[in-house]
């Protein structure tokens, strides 16, 4: 049973067939989800990847998970494994990515869910997780389909999944030692990039708990990526907004050269947009510590570091044209901010 018929379908399969390997491409799905855990705030974050390089290099299949807490430090880690591209099994027209038995991103019909499992090892340990959750519309484009050749033919991306609830388990070892946690109704994502080649830089911001000035949860989704060329100048910026019912989606032509502004600096990251009424704010940062790097390899040998966090903050100010009072929201050690730099 393939997906079902939504707007977000064709947005989450795979672009390539991976079979024959193009002569230079990639593709990633990646999720990021927050939990408690003690009383405090944990995030986890992985990413299914594959890429082929031309000059007969061999392609790959690659795997990450990266944890965060937001107060222990010793809840930071990550691990990468590399998986035999020989052994990927993948299909164009359902979402089933396995690099082997224990290590997968599906679409489980049975269940109606998708599923993100895997057994990653390394010198410091070992790291499984098992989770899935039930899709939910609406889809977001970071770039509309009339501007994708014009800004970003290279590259291209999507959330096929902007606001999901993630229930199941992740599991660290270490010097033999087992640590697992459970996972039931936790915040999260899916998201998925594809193309020849990364862009030279850019800026991530997703976050979806918010609460009111009063405490009050808020049922509310942001996301904003930002491409930036040489450091830190601004190249486009696109922004999405699910504010109960009503949806801001910037993505278009007159978004993206007008209307959008987003601001990367060493400290956070710094957003506005308006339509549909509202005037939107936005300014993210993380604290010290609370970040993880690593380095990734594109399509032409070069490589990009990837600064990123699960457990960043956010304040986030909306504006109607009516006039009445600003609604203004917080986002505490749970936000999504990834800045990536080509090196």
């Amino acid at each position: 049973m393939a997906l079902p018929d939504s707007s977000w379908r064709e947005d989450v399969l795979p672009r390539y067939r991976w079979r024959p390997v193009p002569s230079r491409a990639y593709e990633v799905w990646y999720g990021k989800t927050v939990y408690s855990h003690e009383g405090r705030n944990c995030g986890f974050w992985f990413r299914y990847e594959l890429l082929t390089r031309s000059e007969g290099q061999q392609p790959r299949a690659d795997v990450w998970g990266i944890h965060f807490d937001a107060t222990d430090p010793s809840g930071n880690f990550q691990l990468h494994q590399s998986f035999d591209f020989e052994r990927l099994q993948i299909s164009p027209d359902v979402l089933a990515i396995a690099m082997d038995r224990d290590t997968y991103l599906v679409w489980d019909a049975v269940a109606g869910c998708v599923r993100s499992a895997a057994r990653l090892t390394g010198p410091d340990g070992s790291l499984s997780w098992d989770l899935r959750f039930f899709p939910e519309p609406p889809s977001f484009r970071y770039v509309s389909p009339a501007m994708v050749a014009r800004l970003v033919a290279d590259s291209n991306a999507a959330t096929p999944f902007e606001d999901v609830s993630y229930d199941g388990w992740l599991e660290r070892n270490v010097a033999a030692a087992g640590h697992r946690r459970p996972l039931r109704g936790a915040p999260g994502m899916l998201g998925h990039i594809w193309g020849t080649r990364h862009a030279d830089g850019w800026c991530w911001l997703h976050a979806n708990q918010f609460r009111a000035e009063d405490g009050t949860p808020v049922r509310a989704a942001l996301e904003a990526l930002t491409l930036t060329r040489g450091g830190n100048r601004n190249a486009l910026t696109t922004v999405f907004l699910r504010l109960g019912d009503e949806v801001l989606d910037a993505s278009g032509p007159i978004d993206l050269l007008r209307r959008n502004r987003g601001t990367v600096s060493r400290g956070g990251y710094r957003l506005e947009t308006s339509g549909g009424g509202l005037h939107v704010e936005a300014y993210a940062s993380v604290e010290p510590g609370r970040e993880r790097t690593f380095e990734l390899i594109d399509t032409d040998g070069t490589t990009l570091s990837n600064t990123s966090s699960l457990v960043g903050d956010v304040e986030l100010v909306v504006r109607r044209g009516d006039g009445t009072r600003p609604m203004r929201l917080t986002c505490r050690s749970a936000a999504a901010l990834e800045k990536v730099e080509r090196s």
